[in-house]
């Protein structure tokens, strides 16, 4: 395969579609819910669905999320962490985003390569 510039890479995984369908249930007034085929894609589906196993990204490879940060009491900060699996081996991907209290969070491309690096802080209690 072929080495992907950044960009490339970034509209690769949002552009992936997740599908499945919802299982058969019981609505809150005991009415048959029938089960309902769903599909989804952007930066918010990845949220949602590329935490777990990862998932095969055709032109890519495997995909998925290993950390998210950011939310309700951790300021203005909000991002996810790709893994990114090819040929050449592993690759991580940062995705910045923002979050509010009057709307919630929200992603924001293009992705940016990044490693892990330890950090020593000091905390005052």
């Amino acid at each position: 395969m072929a080495k992907l510039v950044d960009e490339a890479v970034s509209e690769l995984i949002e552009n992936h579609r997740f599908s499945g369908t919802t299982d058969a249930r019981i609505d809150y007034m005991g009415r048959q819910v029938p089960p309902v085929d769903w599909e989804a894609f952007g930066w918010d589906a990845w949220e949602d669905h590329g935490q777990d196993e990862p998932i095969l990204v055709e032109g890519l490879g495997l995909v998925n999320v290993i950390e998210t940060f950011g939310g309700e009491g951790q300021g203005d900060d909000y991002y996810m962490i790709f893994r990114v699996i090819t040929e050449e081996g592993a690759t991580h991907y940062k995705l910045d985003g923002r979050y509010a209290s009057y709307y919630g969070g929200e992603y924001y491309g293009p992705l940016e390569k990044v490693t892990a690096h330890e950090e020593v802080i000091t905390v005052w209690r």
